[in-house]
């Protein structure tokens, strides 16, 4: 869990801003070093009005190292992409640090919450499951999050109706076999269980389209976690949640929506086709 300190900086949480392109000439990492620390921290103070500036500082500061740290540490494949992106919309990092700092969330690279991505010509924040499940339970949606990935010599069964359960036993300490599915259950405020289960199959659709196929290929049982987390989102109830971090939690499932809506708009489109 994150600290009490950082659930109290989640409180000022603002509303996601859209970067505007406006190119910059970096010639290295120093350079985009001292272009966050000069520009990003007038553009995050002046987004949380309501934090004392001595707090907000300190913040922005904080994830700014953590940015430059995370840079530094990406292998030297990936960093000509990403300080492309980065010079074709250097806004676009600022507010990408700005709203990871605002939400609660940390870019430090010991808690995994969240990251930089590169992606269309700029640079977006992206939780990760982790992350997403601790903005899940700020915002007042749950009290807590399980993820798990089912492997085939795992023993494994589910049951729907009045009284849904869910029956998983693993042998961590030998060979479980090949991913066959996940599924991930939200324990919420009122006593309910809200579990939700996903085939392989159901899964790689989402990794098809997505726009992070690196990402995938690399990490693919973390993003099939994260596939789970975003699937269960979408479906539990939100009438109580914190309307703040819940803005927040729409805005970085965006993806996730978007390859979700064109899977179901193709599968309408085949039907039909059929």
């Amino acid at each position: 869990m994150i600290e009490n300190n950082k659930k109290e900086e989640a409180k000022t949480v603002v509303p996601v801003i859209q970067p505007t392109t406006n190119a910059l000439v970096l010639n290295d990492q120093n350079d985009l070093k001292k272009y966050i620390f000069k520009s990003g921290k007038s553009v995050f103070l002046s987004q949380i009005s309501s934090m004392n500036q001595e707090k907000a500082t300190e913040l922005f500061n904080r994830e700014a190292s953590f940015a430059v740290q995370h840079m530094a540490n990406m292998p030297e494949k990936g960093k000509p992409f990403f300080m492309s992106c980065v010079q074709r919309n250097p806004m676009s990092l600022l507010f990408a640090i700005s709203n990871i700092a605002s939400s609660g969330l940390t870019l430090n690279p010991d808690l995994k919450l969240a990251y930089l991505v590169p992606k269309d010509g700029k640079i977006s924040y992206q939780s990760s499951w982790m992350g997403k499940k601790e903005l899940m339970i700020q915002s007042g949606l749950c009290k807590d999050v399980t993820v798990h990935i089912v492997r085939s010599k795992d023993v494994f069964s589910s049951e729907g109706g009045t009284n849904p359960s869910i029956i998983h036993k693993a042998d961590h300490f030998n060979e479980r076999g090949e991913i066959v599915g996940g599924y991930a259950i939200a324990f919420m405020t009122n006593g309910a269980k809200h579990p939700e289960i996903m085939t392989l199959d159901e899964i790689k659709k989402i990794q098809k389209v997505a726009g992070t196929q690196y990402i995938w290929n690399a990490w693919f049982e973390e993003m099939a976690k994260k596939t789970l987390v975003n699937r269960l989102f979408k479906n539990i109830p939100k009438l109580n949640a914190n309307l703040q971090l819940l803005a927040l939690l729409k805005h970085e499932s965006t993806e996730f929506e978007s390859e979700f809506n064109e899977i179901e708009t193709k599968e309408e489109t085949d039907d039909y086709e059929d």
